[in-house]
């Protein structure tokens, strides 16, 4: 299993937070679903979707455990620190939005050449046929 970091502000709140939070596994969670994905259609005949996972329903001491840890001062530093790199294509603006004087006139020139580019390759795909 997992384990899932609480912050301090959460463990020392007085509320015993921890003592609350039941764990659901990420496949078996109705609510993670949409961002798998999942289309309206699918959830409307989805019993997970409607009643939960089966364990829900069942006795409180077969329900999946997670363990939870305590989030040191250190490794908030080390979460800090880690940095990602990503290498992304470079591209040439051929609309400067600084150049327009409103919105409007910068949607309506932007769908102009959205057009023309979309007829170009209309034109490019007949003649290479």
């Amino acid at each position: 299993m997992e384990a899932v970091c609480i912050e301090p502000s959460a463990r020392n709140s007085g509320l015993h937070i921890l003592d609350r939070w039941k764990f659901c596994p990420g496949l078996e969670n109705p609510a993670d679903k949409l961002t798998r994905g999942e289309n309206t259609h699918t959830l409307l005949s989805d019993s997970v979707w409607w009643r939960g996972p089966v364990w829900l329903r069942g006795n409180r001491n077969q329900w999946p455990r997670q363990k939870f840890e305590r989030v040191t001062d250190e490794q908030k530093l080390e979460r800090l620190n880690t940095s990602v790199h990503a290498i992304l294509p470079q591209t040439e603006m051929i609309l400067h939005e600084n150049k327009f004087s409103n919105l409007r006139k910068l949607l309506r020139v932007t769908a102009w050449v959205k057009r023309f580019v979309a007829k170009l390759r209309k034109r490019l795909a007949r003649v290479e046929r």
